[in-house]
């Protein structure tokens, strides 16, 4: 029985030791790079990361065959981040009083491992309005909440992410380009906001303002989405100097929770 319960947790350890591996770029493995760290055998590997891949924590990558996290992952790290987030219970308010201000959807949106997640929205009733979940994942090239967050992440993550980009434009506004993708960073830095002009749905318009932490890093995305005849790039300056007041505020309160 001793034995029995060794060898349980022998292979949980093994199976943790290999979620671990995916913590380095470029975050997609093969059976015998994750061999070769973790020395262990190929079969041992295979068996754990195929039983990880039944249960969620890891896919495989049609492309290449190779591993990366599952979407379980992903799922328990917005779980993990939402329940305790200081940031989301501080910001809620505020997205509140902004959607009463503007009458448009406000929604709150971060980093969450290689993913940009919507993690608290606040809608006026109105049907015709296009929502967004809670949990949803943003693609970086295209909303404005996955560009602002690239935009202002540091320069070795950006090229990272970059790298790993397979930009296929959604709607005919998309970017495909990686060239003009980058242009369109340094622009959000120098403009302080970032703006998708249906790039991502046909007749969604949206501007995403940065929020910041007590060090004056970016955190999250303070963002409001609307269908473009209520929100487009005629009337959007109407609107930002009050997504912009709001995210100061916001973050004034990160700096100064008391």
């Amino acid at each position: 029985m001793e034995d029995n319960k060794l060898t349980t947790v022998r292979s949980v350890n093994r199976a943790l030791s290999i979620l671990k591996c995916f913590l380095a770029p470029p975050h997609e493995f093969g059976i015998t790079e994750i061999s070769n760290c973790l020395q262990l055998s190929k079969g041992t590997i295979h068996l754990l990361a195929k039983s990880l891949q039944e249960e969620g924590f890891l896919e495989q990558v049609d492309r290449t065959r190779k591993y990366r996290l599952g979407l379980v992952v992903h799922d328990l790290s917005l779980a993990t981040n939402v329940a305790g987030s200081d940031l989301r219970s501080i910001a809620h308010e505020f997205l509140k009083q902004l959607c009463y201000t503007v009458s448009l959807p406000c929604y709150l949106a971060v980093e969450l491992g290689e993913q940009v997640i919507v993690i608290d929205k606040v809608e006026p009733a109105l049907p015709f309005m296009v929502i967004i979940q809670v949990g949803t994942a943003l693609p970086y090239y295209s909303t404005a909440p996955g560009k602002l967050l690239l935009a202002y992440a540091p320069v070795e993550r950006q090229n990272a992410i970059l790298r790993s980009l397979k930009l296929s434009a959604l709607t005919p506004n998309g970017i495909t380009s990686k060239v003009l993708l980058r242009e369109e960073l340094k622009r959000i830095v120098r403009n302080g906001y970032a703006l998708d002009q249906e790039e991502t749905l046909v007749g969604l318009f949206c501007i995403g303002v940065p929020v910041r932490n007590s060090k004056g890093q970016v955190v999250a995305c303070l963002t409001v989405s609307a269908i473009s005849s209520s929100l487009s790039e005629s009337n959007y300056t109407k609107f930002l100097p009050h997504l912009q007041d709001y995210a100061e505020r916001i973050s004034q309160k990160l700096r100064f929770p008391l």
